[in-house]
């Protein structure tokens, strides 16, 4: 079969021939027909031509396959599903309940497309119980569904900031959990709710929500600081967890999914003020699997529609030059980029 892998001492991304995965008790073989690039694959492909020592021992010289928002067909039987990627012990409570992010043994945490072979490649073998059976299986149904795993991080930062209705939000980064974040806000009725952002195109998705306000970074001015009671912030960068901080008014909270890299984190004058004005601060990173079948019915039912969220379908022997070189480049393709497996 087909399938990439990283090869970190050259410094690339290569779509090659594998071995079909093998099938060990508990798991099932999956035909992928689509594998969404998350932003943490990115991450990880900027660093290919100087590759971190984290990522060098978490990754070894040559990878497993990348991809974890992965939709296919089980071989055995033709069902269509999606997969939830989060693998824990499976015998603490929160692997009990389904909440694997939530495993108590760190040292039994894997991600599928880290530590195990993931879904840019033909076949990828999955525990079973971590599988989400579709509804529907027309072509674009399997595309769509492919959202379901970052809607699910939406909705699980939503579910950790504990809304009320009437409260003001906002939503810092336009990348593609802060878009269906902000949809997923207002279509629960969370009117007051904002989406700061600083690319054009892909605020300008946003703006097709029925509701809401969309904002460059650059229009948050003072006026905004202290006034926001709950900010979620989903970009990766210093300067946006710097701003939601400065929003949040006095008792507010932020939930952060937006890993920082290189940058100084948390100065003492905003954490005195975090303590000050009793500020809260969340760190949010997965979901359950109620969660993500519960973003699975958002999709199918059409209450969250993330279809202009999908921005190119890349066929996998093409994935590197028409998917991650132009994700990564200064004008970053819009919207959710997914990759075709025949």
């Amino acid at each position: 079969m087909k399938g990439a892998r990283y090869h970190l001492d050259a410094g690339t991304l290569v779509v090659e021939d594998l071995p079909k995965p093998n099938v060990k008790p508990g798991t099932v073989l999956l035909k992928v027909r689509y594998c969404g690039i998350c932003g943490s694959d990115l991450t990880r492909y900027r660093q290919l031509s100087n590759p971190s020592e984290g990522m060098r021992k978490l990754l070894g010289k040559i990878s497993p396959v990348p991809g974890h928002e992965i939709c296919g067909i089980v071989e055995r039987d033709g069902s269509p599903v999606v997969v939830h990627p989060q693998l824990g012990c499976g015998k603490c409570p929160p692997c009990s309940s389904g909440y694997w992010g939530g495993c108590l043994r760190p040292d039994e945490t894997a991600l599928i497309g880290v530590q195990f072979d993931g879904g840019l490649a033909e076949y990828v073998a999955v525990p079973f119980d971590h599988l989400i059976p579709l509804s529907k299986q027309g072509d674009d149904d399997l595309k769509k569904a492919v959202l379901a795993e970052p809607l699910a991080v939406a909705l699980h930062m939503m579910h950790s900031a504990e809304p009320a209705k009437g409260e003001s939000f906002f939503v810092i980064g336009d990348g593609p959990i802060g878009l269906l974040l902000f949809q997923l806000l207002i279509h629960l009725g969370y009117e007051k709710t904002t989406l700061v952002g600083r690319h054009e195109k892909k605020m300008t998705i946003a703006r097709r929500a029925n509701g809401g306000r969309v904002s460059a970074e650059e229009e948050i001015t003072e006026e905004f600081h202290a006034t926001v009671r709950c900010v979620f912030h989903t970009a990766g960068s210093q300067a946006a967890f710097d701003l939601g901080l400065r929003l949040l008014e006095p008792s507010g909270r932020m939930v952060t999914i937006g890993y920082l890299y290189g940058g100084k984190g948390l100065e003492p004058a905003a954490f005195n003020a975090l303590i000050r004005n009793e500020k809260k601060l969340y760190g949010c990173y997965s979901y359950s699997f109620d969660e993500m079948r519960e973003a699975l019915n958002f999709i199918e039912s059409g209450a969250i529609d993330v279809t202009p969220l999908i921005g190119q379908v890349v066929p996998l022997e093409n994935c590197v030059k028409d998917g991650f070189d132009p994700l990564v480049a200064s004008d970053p393709t819009p919207g959710k980029v997914l990759i075709r497996i025949p």
